[in-house]
């Protein structure tokens, strides 16, 4: 089990315990699957609203977004679903590379990502409700404000009444306030609650309330902590990766020639306009380059999206991994309580089917001995019965005599 300070500088392990294969990997592939899910639902939302694919791809290439003003609403509820579906995987994900930190801190370097997904399968609606049902109780209080104003417009009474209800309004008002401040909190502190605890939506919900409510400051500063590392680690990466880059490309350029300069160049127009990472590669156009070159070159981009993804996975990893610190800080700070010293749920589960398997062991044992003792019985019954008969054969004739 690690040992935590239990202050802010456990939040430097993040950038540490961000760097594993597990880890990444698993934010990695939440990223892919987001992103495609996102780029598939908008090109359709695209096309439902009567652009052609040449057009949508001239446009928005690798990248589509919709402008929600002045579109259909068919178009306008597909991009908002693609929108949901990448939250939600983001979500998932982020819940599993918690759970792997958390098991990590606790001793166990063996938790495997198929144990992770598995666990995800079967908590994965706290951390996808919590902060669903934060927004739900805004929207009814906000909904509920709107009917106050509308009861208003009654002559005389309706103003009356709202003059006097003010208190109570405003103290309504003053708790929705409170409630974004937990919503926005849920959106990062969820996946690590229910990855840590494996507690249902309501719990979810009211460790949430009792963070916000008694650590607000701590809060606060431990995510500004948390994202100058993650930002200071990613641009470290971003630089190397691109430096090995920029590597293959004078040293495989040494015998390709302008072949190199043409697929880079190719390469290069599948990242974004503004992308800086052009400018660390010179020479070449991608303007007539046709066949294989082309096919390679269009390889080539694919490969560096994938760089891309891998070095925000690093980022997404260093952040789900250090969520994970800061509510293990935080519920130590407010109750007192070393979450890594107590068993979870799949620790509890193990040790109960443990224990269930032991107690078939020695059934199964029990049963054998009482097996052989009937075997033992049965075959000491013929000996018996073969001594008796010598004996019943000398009766008679002692008998006769």
């Amino acid at each position: 089990m690690t040992k935590l300070y239990f202050d802010c500088r456990d939040l430097l392990r993040a950038v540490r315990l961000g760097w594993s294969g597990k880890k990444i990997g698993l934010s990695f592939s939440g990223l892919i699957i987001a992103y495609l899910g996102y780029a598939i639902l908008t090109y359709v939302a695209l096309l439902a609203g009567g652009q052609s694919f040449g057009a949508i791809w001239g446009t928005f290439g690798l990248y589509p977004w919709v402008c929600l003003s002045g579109v259909p609403w068919y178009t306008a509820l597909i991009y908002v679903v693609g929108i949901l579906f990448a939250i939600v995987v983001l979500f998932r994900y982020a819940t599993a590379v918690a759970k792997i930190t958390y098991r990590q801190l606790k001793g166990d370097d063996f938790y495997s990502m198929g144990d992770a997904r598995n666990y995800v399968k079967k908590n994965w609606k706290a951390t996808i409700f919590s902060p669903l049902a934060l927004f739900g109780m805004m929207a009814f209080l906000i909904l509920c404000g709107a009917l106050i104003g509308l009861l208003a417009r009654i002559p005389y009474i309706g103003e009356l009444a709202f003059s006097l209800g003010l208190p109570l309004i405003f103290a309504v008002s003053l708790f929705v306030v409170f409630l974004w401040v937990v919503f926005i909190v849920s959106l990062a502190l969820a996946p690590a609650i229910v990855g840590i605890t494996g507690e249902d939506t309501l719990e979810t919900v009211i460790q949430l309330f009792s963070t916000v409510w008694s650590q607000p400051w701590r809060i606060a500063l431990y995510e500004i902590l948390l994202k100058f590392y993650a930002v200071l680690a990613t641009v470290i990466l971003a630089i190397f990766s691109f430096k090995a880059a920029q590597l293959i490309h004078w040293a495989c350029g040494l015998w390709m020639g302008d072949k190199m300069d043409s697929i880079i160049q190719v390469a290069l127009r599948l990242l974004p306009a503004q992308c800086p990472v052009a400018g660390g590669f010179i020479g070449g156009t991608a303007s007539g380059v046709g066949g294989t070159l082309l096919v390679s070159g269009w390889i080539a981009g694919i490969m560096m999206l994938l760089v891309v993804f891998f070095v925000l996975s690093y980022s997404f990893s260093i952040c789900c991994a250090g969520q994970t610190l800061i509510y293990l800080i935080l519920r130590q700070k407010k109750d007192d309580e070393n979450l890594l010293e107590k068993k979870d749920q799949e620790e509890e589960e193990e040790e109960r089917e443990r224990e269930e398997e032991e107690q078939k062991l020695e059934e199964e044992k029990k049963q054998a001995e009482e097996a052989e003792k009937e075997k033992e019985v049965k075959e000491e019954a013929p000996d018996e019965e073969a001594e008796a008969a010598p004996e019943a054969e000398e009766k008679p004739e002692e008998e006769k005599e």
